[in-house]
């Protein structure tokens, strides 16, 4: 469950670094920062937005594939059905 919640932090901070520079003040400090980088041009937004969405992703698979509640937790129950 702590992957799933880091992975979907990660990825919610994709979805806003595509917008906007936060939690840095501008465009510069978040390249040097972040990509090492002094010429602070930001990657596409539509990549950055497929990063964060493959991240949260991985969280919703993460967090089913360890979830008590699914179909397969029950005994004789595997992912794609139950036998009586």
């Amino acid at each position: 469950m702590a992957l799933a919640m880091v992975l979907t932090a990660i990825g919610l901070l994709h979805f806003i670094s595509a917008f906007s520079p936060w939690p840095f003040r501008d465009a510069v400090t978040f390249t040097k920062t972040i990509g090492g980088s002094d010429d602070g041009v930001l990657p596409p937004a539509p990549s950055t937005l497929l990063v964060g969405l493959a991240l949260v992703g991985g969280a919703v698979l993460t967090s089913w594939s360890t979830s008590p509640f699914r179909e397969s937790a029950r005994p004789g129950c595997d992912w794609w059905a139950c036998t009586p």
